[in-house]
């Protein structure tokens, strides 16, 4: 499994229509990094287009007092880089992903499905500054997931999740995404049968 880490996705060199003012704040390398990916990585792109039950489905955690505020939404964001340049061991297998599924839980609350999902229209790597009310976030960088409408609901999607029933042995990297809240990737079919339907 690759990860979508800073280095990589420059190297690539993704054209950037945005460039990023610089900021007194920074340390030099990281002005330096910090220049390289506001000319290269702003507008990353991808989209996607497959039918079936094997379409590829990313699982993303919301908290349960702002799924009211998101299922109006046509976006979804994933942290990806925070204000220290702290880069997440990001997956990149986000951008196979054709269907988001939203899911919440806590210390006390087992993960659950919440019911609500949409289609995927692309993925893009955006900074806070180009995110309306994101600008004063301590996170630097988001995945921004752009819908193709908002969140539709299905009522018998609330099943418990069990993750080795999504994704396999506890050594799969999908699994280690899911521990740690990052997007894990599985399967529509696999969702659907857990929550005991056979389509949406």
């Amino acid at each position: 499994m690759k990860y979508l880490r800073f280095e990589d996705i420059i190297l690539k060199k993704i054209k950037s229509n945005e460039p990023l003012l610089p900021k007194d704040n920074y340390q030099p390398q990281t002005h330096n990094l910090q220049q390289k990916v506001s000319s290269e990585l702003n507008n990353y792109s991808l989209n996607f287009s497959e039918t079936g039950h094997n379409l590829k489905t990313v699982l993303g955690f919301c908290r349960a007092i702002d799924i009211y505020k998101s299922k109006s939404s046509r976006h979804f964001y994933f942290h990806v880089a925070e204000v220290n340049w702290q880069v997440r061991n990001f997956p990149d297998s986000v951008l196979d992903a054709n269907f988001l599924f939203l899911y919440s839980g806590g210390r006390s609350i087992n993960p659950h499905f919440t019911g609500h999902y949409a289609r995927i229209k692309s993925v893009q790597i955006k900074h806070k500054s180009n995110i309306k009310g994101k600008e004063n976030s301590n996170t630097e960088y988001y995945c921004e997931l752009k819908l193709e409408s908002c969140f539709k609901r299905h009522e018998k999607i609330n099943a418990k999740i069990e993750p080795t029933s999504l994704f396999g042995s506890k050594k799969n990297s999908e699994f280690l995404f899911f521990q740690e809240r990052l997007p894990a990737l599985t399967s529509l079919s696999k969702i659907l049968e857990l929550n005991g339907i056979e389509t949406l």
